[in-house]
């Protein structure tokens, strides 16, 4: 039977035996040897015996000890993995809840755009035929570098497809927007804009967002939450600096924020910092929460990027710019003299009829 009272001053003497179990088991023996008749009055077997029956019982409490850590590991450890399924499944289906919803609104854009292109079509192509007919001059020469008119039909059709790319929350706070004019306020350096209550910049892939809050502010002072389509941060008690609807979705398992000491120069205090992670990068973002008033992209600075990170269209003309440029480096035509050479070559064969031997190309 087990006697907690007796611990301490068993472990007090298990201390002073410096060589190890052996030497303990020689001193309680020799205890009883000398203390007690357990080795004369009893016999050998039943002092054995009595030894051997200690030993067993020992030996089991700690087999069910042992068992019982088992069970209690083997429990957590399988409370942990459910806990950790859960929350990756409400996880995957919030991330996949997002992914249909800006698919479904691509797909619509697409199909609003493919819409109008279609409806201008026909009138672009007839533009084009038109433009592509060259006539000869009074004095029997052809003007290529003339250029050509624009089809109102096609400037309709990507003014149609631009709108429909568009995604215009409005802004509640309309006396700011109308003082920086309709297209928001202007970006302050990169590529956001200072509130009175905050400030944020942003690049392709993430936006960070700067809170001044009091001087002695900690952690556990703060509230902050993002979620993968909204965002609130603010001191616990006060009303929340930010909170709305993102204007986009965020990885929120790479997004993060700290708090530290601000600057002498910024006036003291403390800052609190909110990195957020684009779930859909390579986009500028008018505004961080659909609430706050919208920057004005058309004046956003580019960053560098690779041709790689570039959309296909905007791929396209860095290309045509860097194909032009090696060609006059070594006094070859470029890309618009080269199409003015094919267009003169289509006309040239759909007229065989007429002699171009004394033409002048101009």
């Amino acid at each position: 039977m087990e006697d907690p009272r007796v611990d301490d001053m068993l472990m007090a003497i298990a201390r002073q035996h410096t060589r190890g179990i052996d030497q303990l088991l020689d001193t309680f023996f020799g205890f009883l040897r000398r203390k007690t008749d357990f080795f004369s009055g009893a016999g050998e077997d039943r002092a054995k015996k009595a030894v051997l029956d200690a030993m067993s019982r020992q030996f089991a409490a700690a087999q069910r000890s042992l068992a019982q850590q088992a069970a209690a590991k083997h429990d957590e450890a399988e409370r942990l993995r459910k806990r950790r399924e859960k929350d990756a499944l409400a996880k995957a289906e919030a991330e996949a809840a997002v992914r249909a919803r800006l698919e479904a609104k691509a797909a619509a854009d697409a199909k609003a755009a493919a819409e109008a292109a279609a409806a201008a079509a026909p009138a672009a192509a007839a533009a084009a035929d038109e433009d592509d007919v060259l006539e000869p001059s009074a004095d029997g020469s052809f003007d290529l570098s003339a250029p050509k008119k624009a089809a109102p039909a096609a400037a309709a059709a990507a003014a149609a497809s631009s709108g429909a790319k568009a995604d215009a929350p409005a802004a509640k706070e309309e006396g700011e927007e109308a003082a920086s004019g309709e297209g928001g306020i202007p970006p302050s350096e990169g590529n956001g804009y200072s509130r009175d209550l905050y400030s944020w910049t942003q690049t392709l892939k993430e936006v960070t967002i700067t809170v001044p809050v009091p001087a002695g502010t900690r952690g556990k002072d703060l509230s902050v939450s993002f979620k993968p389509e909204t965002l609130s941060v603010g001191l616990k008690g006060a009303a929340s600096v930010l909170d709305g609807p993102l204007f986009a979705a965020v990885a929120v398992a790479d997004c993060t924020w700290t708090i530290e000491d601000a600057p002498a120069s910024a006036g003291g205090g403390r800052l609190v910092t909110v990195m957020l992670a684009k779930a859909y990068g390579m986009a500028w973002w008018p505004h961080v929460v659909t609430t706050e008033p919208k920057l004005d992209l058309s004046k956003v600075e580019p960053e560098n990027s690779n041709l790689g990170d570039l959309d296909a269209e905007t791929r396209k003309t860095v290309e045509k710019m860097m194909f032009d440029s090696r060609q006059k480096a070594m006094g070859k035509p470029t890309s618009d003299e080269l199409e003015r050479q094919r267009v003169l070559e289509r006309f040239m064969k759909q007229h065989p009829e007429m002699d171009f031997s004394q033409a002048k190309i101009s």
